[in-house]
């Protein structure tokens, strides 16, 4: 089976004033992380590096938010990327929901830092998220 994209051009140019470096990568970190429970949705992705964000991660009915603040500590994140990632951002914000918002973080690598979309905390969520902690899987 071939992958999401392979072996064609991507669908559609960068529109104007994107960030073609950063449309290509997905920063994550909470269920759509490989290993975890939504990967599934980005498993076409290839992992380009594990670096941090600067933030704090809460909790959202369940499950991880991110709140990106300026002076925040290091928040591990797990650097996707893909030519075609620009093609999924309209089926990743449907999934994502009202709780996240798409925006452009600074991701700190060992090798310096990189630009990539992100799902951060929408004003939804607000600047506290609802410590919830997270979703139990047993109900």
């Amino acid at each position: 089976m071939a992958r999401y994209g392979e072996g064609v051009e991507p669908a559609r140019p960068a529109p104007p004033g994107s960030d073609s470096w950063a449309d290509s990568r997905l920063a994550v970190y909470g269920t759509l992380r490989p290993g975890q429970e939504n990967h599934d949705l980005v498993d076409e992705l290839q992992v380009e590096a594990h670096g941090t964000v600067t933030g704090r991660l809460t909790w959202w009915e369940g499950y991880p938010v991110l709140i990106i603040e300026p002076g925040g500590r290091p928040v591990p994140v797990v650097v996707l990327t893909s030519p075609f990632l620009r093609d999924r951002f309209d089926e990743l914000d449907r999934f994502e929901g009202p709780a996240y918002r798409r925006e452009i973080v600074v991701v700190e690598l060992d090798d310096g830092p990189v630009r990539a979309h992100c799902y951060v905390a929408s004003a939804l969520v607000g600047a506290s998220g609802d410590q919830s902690g997270p979703k139990d899987e047993t109900s």
